[in-house]
């Protein structure tokens, strides 16, 4: 049965070549006039061999399957002496390179790694809660991305392998620098996480670019893709510093516009800061309120949106670049009818407040979506364009993706067995119960109960915070001393270092007073304590003189700036990324100054019993 069917397309295709212009009249002529002539002969005499007659037509389709074979020969000959002949016919891919397949197997690990490792932030930040969407998202948009029918493929020149080459080398760099402050400051840190996240987005536009050649073909250089990439980086927490200040300028906009809202329906109001003071109520613009979580969220849908549904590339301009304005309108609406809310008798805050928050996001992706889908609706597709001839696949664009995804997990995987070493065992902890006193003559005592549940975030059981009072002529005066100790091992210097009231405090409303800020020896009881960090604090009504000690084997660590990349390196060649020894941490803040609060029994039992512990 397959041979018959091989004869049959054999003479199809024959058949076809036998009626061309060119070949018919010789063939004709050559083969099929003598069968005619002899059957026309039998028919004509009247003879009666029926046996004859078939087998003369079975000789004549013979001849044409001969005649077709031949052909096919020829065609198939010539094909093989022509370059790239595996698909010079039909534009299709060429064979699937083993580099590419192996640093894809890689990059798809790493994917997976960086899901695993967000995972838990995606659970727990409300800011980051879209990423628990990201790898069904990614998913469905490399699959548009692969049915698309695009043929936007990148010339397979050495000018596109150096921008691939670059490409992955800034990926190794962001690697190496989250891998860094994982290592030091800890995998859930902001920085490490921003890193990391940066790291896979180079990476797989380097995967792409590879892919997306015209010696292979894989997959199409279009928007779906790159926007899949993007969106890692979406996913991923902004860096401190950066959170800090566009809060800060969000929730100053989001006030100054809702009192002028108040002010325009005949509603009188003022603020104060970020406090609005109505007539009734006193509503405060919080983090949660100043719009950052819709922010990122609705730029998230809309370029998911302009990707999956928006074909015309001004369309998807469009809708990527509204995203922003309307998650801002819609926290200012949001913002305002709960000021509304409030100076009519309304609770502003609690099941309300929430309930708000989660409808302005809901009402805001849906027009995200609505938009998209009417634009998507509108576009006609475009007529696909004729592919140009594939070339036979370069070697370079596997080798370079394959090396940067071994040499990304090398560094991260690296850096992640040096910071599980497990800590160290030591001898005793410290009886910080003894050393803060429970009681001391002339002040009143307390300790929160909920300290303890910091202890996973500080990796540190042994801390202890209490708190004194006392009456005095000018008013109470406050004293809260705060201690926390780490056995070797257990924790680096720079994570420590980035647990100050520099690094902390801002984010609970207190402003850094500069003229505040020095480094002054301290004496308590006749004895000069080391070097300390003198901060001063403020808010609103609210004045702290704060100061506090991060002591590293016994010596002091100076100031620290985590947010440096170089200082963390530097820290970490030169103390590991473990430290080796014993770190304890003290701090002292106060509504007083220091001569004020270091007269007396409470300061001198303190410094008294840390004198052991590297005081």
């Amino acid at each position: 049965m397959e041979g018959f069917t091989v004869l049959n397309s054999a003479y199809l295709a024959g058949y076809r070549q036998l009626t061309a212009p060119e070949t018919a009249k010789g063939a004709r002529s050559k083969l099929q006039m003598p069968d005619r002539v002899r059957l026309w002969h039998l028919r004509r005499h009247g003879r009666k061999n029926h046996r004859a007659a078939k087998n003369l037509t079975k000789l004549r389709r013979l001849s044409s399957y001969l005649v077709s074979l031949r052909v096919i020969l020829r065609e198939d000959a010539s094909d093989a002496m022509t370059p790239g002949n595996q698909s010079s016919k039909t534009g299709g891919p060429n064979p699937f390179p083993w580099t590419l397949r192996l640093s894809l197997i890689m990059t798809a690990i790493l994917f997976a790694a960086w899901c695993c490792l967000m995972w838990p932030q995606w659970m727990g930040e409300p800011n980051l809660m879209h990423g628990l969407l990201m790898p069904v998202v990614f998913a469905a948009l490399i699959y548009e991305g692969l049915k698309s029918g695009s043929s936007r493929f990148l010339p397979d020149t050495g000018m596109m392998d150096i921008l691939q080459s670059l490409t992955a080398s800034i990926g190794l760099l962001a690697a190496a620098a989250g891998a860094l402050y994982g290592a030091t400051m800890g995998w859930d840190y902001a920085l490490a996480s921003f890193f990391l996240s940066a790291a896979l987005a180079a990476l797989l536009l380097s995967m792409l670019m590879a892919l997306s050649r015209r010696g292979t073909r894989i997959i199409p250089f279009g928007w779906p893709c790159v926007a899949a990439i993007l969106l890692c980086l979406l996913c991923a927490p902004v860096p401190p510093g950066t959170a800090a200040r566009l809060t800060s300028l969000l929730q100053l906009g989001v006030t100054r516009a809702v009192l002028q809202m108040l002010n325009a329906v005949g509603i009188p109001a003022f603020t104060t800061g970020n406090v609005i003071e109505l007539a009734h109520a006193r509503v405060g613009v919080d983090e949660a309120c100043s719009g950052l979580r819709s922010l990122v969220s609705c730029v998230f849908a809309g370029v998911f949106i302009s990707a999956a549904w928006v074909r015309p590339p001004l369309a998807r301009v469009l809708v990527v670049l509204m995203a922003a304005p309307l998650a801002i309108g819609m926290n200012l609406i949001r913002s305002f009818a709960l000021a509304y809310a409030a100076e009519r008798g309304l609770l502003a805050d609690g099941p309300l407040h929430d309930f708000a928050g989660i409808a302005i996001l809901g009402l805001t992706s849906i027009v995200l979506v609505l938009v998209g889908v009417a634009f998507g609706a509108r576009a006609t597709p475009s007529p696909r364009r004729a592919e140009s001839p594939a070339l036979r696949p370069r070697r370079a664009p596997g080798w370079i993706a394959l090396f940067a995804t071994l040499a990304a997990i090398a560094i991260m995987g690296s850096w992640a067995l040096i910071s599980h070493r497990a800590a160290q065992p030591s001898s005793r902890l410290p009886d910080l119960a003894s050393i803060l006193p429970g009681k001391v003559p002339g002040w009143d005592v307390s300790a929160p109960e909920s300290l303890g549940r910091y202890s996973p975030e500080l990796r540190t059981a042994c801390l202890l915070q209490r708190s004194y009072s006392r009456p005095t002529p000018s008013g109470r005066e406050e004293v809260t001393i705060y201690v926390a100790y780490w056995r070797p091992g257990q924790a680096s210097v720079s994570f420590v270092s980035s647990h100050t009231p520099d690094m902390c405090w801002p984010g609970l409303g207190w402003a850094i007073v500069p003229e505040g800020t020095s480094t002054p020896v301290l004496r308590v009881a006749q004895l000069s304590l080391p070097p300390a960090q003198a901060r001063s604090f403020g808010r609103s009504t609210e004045a702290l003189n704060v100061w506090y000690w991060h002591l590293y084997g016994g010596k002091v660590v100076e100031g620290f700036d985590p947010h440096s990349p170089l200082r963390v390196l530097s820290d970490a060649l030169k103390n590991g990324t473990r430290a080796n020894r014993s770190q304890l941490f003290v701090r002292i803040s106060a509504n007083a100054m220091w001569p004020d609060i270091a007269d007396g029994a409470l300061l001198p039992t303190l410094f008294s019993g840390l004198h052991e512990w590297g005081f």
